[in-house]
């Protein structure tokens, strides 16, 4: 081999010096200290950034300016003398003290129960003579029918029935005439032969004239008891044909009966049942029972029910005002007419017991207004004139005393006052604030 090559070289790397455990564990609990450091030193500075800020803000008049905003935001009240009222609140409704009801026909014959075919809509503008109700006709055609079949066939009977008591009574008083005549022979003939005939012959036609004579005297009473006899089969016959002639008439009638028309001009309202709910096409009525009206809107009132134990606060005469849901910006001035004689439950699901009162409106509007609307009642039953009245969440009743707020120079001045009457909304102040000053609405907003 030539003398320049050279034996391949092996190198040995040495394993890293491995460093002893307690000195890792030192490590480690310098690296966990120095973070802590940091956070508490990033803390720091934050605190410190707020509390400078915080100086900075309050020194600036920020503070202030918001609570003088924030106390200029509370609504005031003046006081000054005035009227103060109190009242009764009800529900109600407008209902019109004329009205023609339509419903179920009178009863017709057998017939107490009807069944309704179709209904006016309610809140349609009728004219008089338009159909508002029609009711079910298909048993009353079916009896008609049956009545009538039966008083022909009475009359047919009636006919030939008098034809055959002429024919008998015909034959009956031929034979009366034809033995009557007899009779009369029978007597001449022994007038004229008792003289000459001998005995045997006057007895013989003394026989034949009492024979004809009981014979003309059994067809008298024949002919009186086929008189009678044929009057009885006879007034039989007739008083079938009355008593269909009576039904025929009486279905009939009531036929035009089970259409309920207008009598005059007006809006249709439908009656409410016990539940509250409404009549609907396919439900059966009872006769005579309503189940919708015709209203006169010149006479409408609002009907308020008036709770129990505010009937002793109201009287006849006092002013009311009333404004109907429907339009709630619409008032309506009027006075009590008129109070009910009984307390009843408000309604069948609701047992409060209420009284009913009349009101009469002073002015109403027939183009909005329609009986069975909901209305708010308000009834003037008392006021108290010249007087202080504020607010009453202007007050605030502790164990002290009951307090207000007066507005002052230096802002909301706390003061005691002296209550007097409530209506629910505000309160008499009869001693702690006179006219002029200034008292915030609500104590509660007044910083």
């Amino acid at each position: 081999m030539a003398e320049n090559d050279e034996k391949p070289t092996t190198e040995i790397i040495a394993p890293p010096e491995q460093k002893p455990s307690g000195e890792l564990t030192e490590q480690k609990a310098r690296n966990k200290l120095k973070a802590k450091t940091l956070k508490r030193i990033a803390v720091a500075l934050l605190l410190l950034t707020v509390t400078i800020g915080a100086i900075f803000f309050l020194r600036s008049g920020a503070v202030a300016s918001f609570l003088s905003r924030a106390s200029e935001g509370a609504e005031e009240v003046t006081i000054a003398p005035r009227s103060l009222q109190f009242r009764v609140e009800a529900t109600g409704v407008l209902r019109a003290t004329s009205v023609q009801n339509f419903g179920g026909p009178r009863a017709i014959g057998n017939y107490w129960q009807f069944k309704v075919v179709s209904l006016a809509t309610e809140g349609k503008n009728v004219k008089k003579g338009d159909a508002l109700i029609n009711f079910d006709a298909q048993g009353l055609s079916e009896d008609l029918l049956r009545y009538q079949n039966e008083l022909d066939q009475a009359n047919k009977e009636l006919e030939k029935t008098k034809i055959q008591i002429d024919l008998e009574r015909q034959d009956i008083t031929a034979k009366l005439a034809a033995a009557e005549n007899n009779h009369e022979k029978l007597k001449l003939k022994q007038a004229g032969s008792h003289l000459i005939a001998s005995s045997r012959d006057i007895e013989r036609d003394r026989l034949a004239l009492e024979q004809a004579r009981r014979e003309v005297e059994a067809l008298k009473e024949w002919l009186e008891w086929h008189k009678k006899s044929s009057d009885a089969t006879y007034n039989i016959i007739l008083s079938k044909k009355t008593r269909a002639e009576n039904k025929v008439d009486v279905l009939r009638r009531g036929m035009e009966t089970l259409q309920a028309k207008a009598d005059r001009d007006g809006v249709v309202i439908y009656k409410t049942k016990w539940n509250g709910e409404k009549f609907q096409v396919g439900e059966s009525i009872w006769s005579g029972q309503p189940i919708m009206e015709i209203p006169d809107l010149n006479t409408i009132v609002a009907e308020g029910f008036v709770p129990e134990v505010d009937i002793g606060k109201i009287h006849v005469g006092q002013k009311a005002e009333v404004t109907i849901d429907a339009f709630p910006g619409k008032f309506y001035p009027g006075k009590v007419a008129g109070m009910g004689k009984l307390i009843r439950p408000k309604s069948w699901d609701i047992p409060n017991k209420v009284l009913d009162t009349q009101i009469t409106l002073d002015n109403l509007d027939t183009s909005i207004m329609r009986p069975g609307m909901s209305v708010k009642v308000r009834i003037e039953t008392d006021t108290i004139d010249d007087c202080i009245a504020v607010p009453l969440k202007a007050v605030l009743i502790t164990a002290e005393g009951s307090k207000v707020k007066v507005r002052t120079p230096a802002g909301w001045e706390e003061r005691n006052v002296e209550l007097g009457r409530s209506n629910g909304s505000e309160v008499a102040i009869t001693e702690g604030l006179k006219s002029g000053e200034r008292i915030a609405a609500d104590f509660s907003k007044a910083k």
